[in-house]
């Protein structure tokens, strides 16, 4: 369950009420997509080092002929170590008594200082999410980025179909596996949804609801998913006008081999690991009094390393300015 009440203390109650709503939230905030982009994985060590398979390996030729009355091939196969270290998130949101008593026949604040300090943790693991993956530091030179914006994603006659096609062949060339997935943001979604060719080709789907659209044009990008983000934050400081900001901007796309299975020794780009021993749900999210203030906190908190594994199974674009 991703989000879940637990007792942290002796002071601290137990609050399944509020861990079904929090539940209810995640599973309906579309808009996030750091446990798609990179799924959880759970580990009993806070840090430590696991053991991965190498891409080398995995494309390994050997001569498996065998002749009559002779002993059959055999080999052993490398690992790669794969250091990890969760670090602790969390945000409080203390609820004074009598704000408590003056909200209490309009909404429930108790669940509002809960939802608050639940996203505001949710939507940290997102943004670092998508530095993760939108990051041209790791993904440099050309096997594994293309600056396609001199063909701008926003020009309807922009090949878009050609751009992905060709970032998963560089990630076949590089590792032997086909990518399965394309991550975006909603501002490059929209641009794929106007783009001329591919409003040629799938002008006939017989219902085109969002999700069959968007099945069409994964099936045209040759991939199994299209991933988009379309969470925002206000980038102004404290007290200043909002500005909201698009999470996934808009200028980088990334190709990528997501992992299908909760088995580590599946190849893919990368993982949340997150640590088990801190409690039920990847945002456990707790209650205990403060009395000198006679309030109550709420308190949203995780433990996790949102680790790319290998780079090469992924391909990184950008697709504007």
């Amino acid at each position: 369950m991703p989000g879940s009440i637990i007792q942290s203390s002796s002071t601290a109650e137990p609050r399944q009420d509020l861990g079904v709503a929090l539940y209810q939230f995640l599973r309906d905030a579309d808009a996030y997509i750091a446990q798609l982009v990179l799924p959880w994985f759970g580990v009993a060590q806070k840090q430590g080092d696991l053991t991965t398979l190498l891409r080398a390996e995995l494309t390994k030729r050997v001569n498996t002929q065998r002749a009559p009355g002779a002993p059959y091939s055999r080999g052993t196969f490398k690992t790669g170590g794969l250091s990890y270290a969760c670090k602790e998130y969390g945000h409080e949101q203390p609820l004074d008594d009598a704000i408590a008593a003056n909200y209490r026949s309009r909404f429930s604040a108790e669940k509002a200082s809960a939802m608050i300090a639940f996203e505001r943790v949710l939507l940290d693991l997102e943004v670092r999410a998508k530095t993760a993956v939108f990051n041209t530091t790791t993904w440099t030179g050309a096997a594994l980025f293309t600056d396609n914006k001199a063909n701008p994603w926003s020009t309807a006659g922009s090949d878009i179909i050609g751009q992905v096609k060709a970032a998963r062949l560089k990630v076949r060339q590089s590792t032997g596996m086909e990518a399965n997935a394309v991550i975006m943001g909603l501002e490059s979604w929209n641009n794929v949804t106007n783009n001329t060719e591919i409003l040629n080709r799938i002008r006939y789907v017989q219902i085109p609801t969002a999700r069959t659209i968007a099945n069409a044009i994964a099936d045209l990008f040759e991939v199994e998913k299209i991933i988009i983000g379309k969470g925002v934050y206000n980038s102004a400081d404290e007290g200043q006008t909002a500005s909201m900001t698009d999470i996934w901007p808009k200028t980088y796309v990334s190709v990528a081999r997501l992992p299908k299975t909760q088995n580590l020794e599946e190849a893919c780009m990368g993982r949340t690991l997150h640590w088990e021993a801190q409690g039920e749900g990847i945002i456990v999210t707790e209650q205990y009094r403060e009395e000198a203030r006679r309030s109550d906190v709420y308190r949203a908190r995780t433990d996790v390393d949102q680790k790319v594994f290998d780079e090469y199974f992924a391909h990184l674009m950008q697709v504007e300015e």
